[in-house]
C-alpha cells in the first residue's frame, strides 16, 4: 500500500513540472522582453542559421521559472519541444529568466544537445552568459540590427 501511494505522489509530482506548450517558433518571448521588430528579426536569423547549418537554437524568455531550476526547465523545453534533429541531437535551448524588479535578478542557460557539445563546450557558456548580462538583450539585438 505505501509503495502505490508512494508511485502516485511521485507521478502526480513528475506530471505538475511547468513547462511551456511547444510553439512553432524558434524564439519565445513570455516575458514580452523584445519588440516585435526585435522578435521578428531574430526568428528570421535563427530559421536562417537553421536552414543553412540544420543545427536549431530555441530561445525561451520567461519571467518566472515556476519554482523550477533553470537548467532542469531549459532540458525539460528542449526535450519536450524536440529542439534539432532527434538521430544528431544538434539541438540548443537558450533559456532567458527575465529580471522582473529590483528585488529580483534574472539568469540564463545555454543547453546544448549531445550532438553539440563539441562545438558548443560548457567552458563558453559562462562567457556567453556574462555578456549577455553585460549587455542586455535588447541592447545587443538593437545593436545588431544595423547589420
Amino acid at each position: 500500500m505505501f509503495v502505490a501511494l508512494l508511485c502516485l505522489s511521485w507521478q502526480g509530482g513528475a506530471q505538475s513540472r511547468w513547462c511551456p506548450e511547444p510553439t512553432n517558433k524558434l524564439v519565445n518571448d513570455y516575458g514580452n522582453v523584445l519588440s516585435d521588430h526585435q522578435l521578428q528579426r531574430l526568428e528570421h536569423r535563427l530559421v536562417a542559421f537553421d536552414d543553412s547549418t540544420s543545427n536549431q537554437i530555441l530561445v525561451v524568455i520567461t519571467p518566472s521559472l515556476h519554482d523550477c531550476e533553470i537548467m532542469d526547465l531549459g532540458t525539460r523545453i528542449g526535450t519536450e519541444w524536440g529542439v534539432g534533429q532527434k538521430d544528431l541531437k544538434n539541438g540548443v535551448v537558450i533559456l532567458i529568466k527575465s529580471k522582473q524588479n529590483d528585488d529580483d535578478y534574472g539568469d540564463v542557460a545555454i543547453l546544448p544537445g549531445y550532438g553539440l557539445e563539441g562545438a558548443l563546450p560548457d567552458v563558453f557558456h559562462p562567457f556567453i552568459c556574462h555578456l549577455t548580462y553585460h549587455f542586455s538583450l535588447k541592447q545587443f539585438i538593437k545593436y545588431d540590427e544595423s547589420e
